[in-house]
């Protein structure tokens, strides 16, 4: 005769329901090591906070954003390009706060507040910063030479 595991249950304290311990998240500081409220409750409970407090959410998660704007960019340099906020700081050093490219450093071809970081999509190799005019060009280029080379040869002969 098989003898069949007991799923363990727990009741959530907000609906008072029985549920799979599966249906609470994990929570270090609770007795059992979950959260007392169900995924539900709590999914639930924020959509209706949020939806009370609109205005006060958007104005507090805009002000951790700023506050936070470096912490959140150097996360991002991480994440899509394998550097460091160190690191695109050297490369903005190296540069000479220039784009690559054109050699800009006028406000003029800097859309955003920074380079753009430019890198081989085949490799993920970084390359260099870009201004966004020239970062869009490359793009458009599809990152072909000879596409490059044939543009190049069409504006030199007119």
């Amino acid at each position: 005769m098989e003898v069949l595991e007991e799923i363990e249950k727990k009741v959530c304290t907000k609906c008072n329901t029985e549920k799979v311990t599966s249906k609470f998240h994990k929570l270090k500081l609770g007795k059992d090591g979950l959260n007392p409220v169900c995924n539900l409750c709590r999914h639930t409970s924020r959509i209706l906070h949020y939806n009370i407090n609109k205005d006060f959410v958007k104005k507090q998660t805009l002000s951790y954003e700023r506050a936070h704007e470096e912490q959140r960019y150097g996360y991002r340099l991480k994440a899509n390009y394998g550097i460091t906020l160190e690191d695109y700081n050297k490369l903005l050093i190296l540069q000479d706060y220039k784009c690559k490219i054109c050699n800009e450093k006028d406000s003029k071809c800097i859309v955003k507040k920074r380079l753009s970081v430019d890198h081989d999509h085949k490799t993920g190799k970084v390359r260099g910063l870009l201004c966004d005019n020239c970062n869009k060009s490359l793009g458009l280029l599809r990152d072909n030479p000879i596409i490059v080379a044939n543009m190049l040869k069409y504006i030199q002969n007119g």
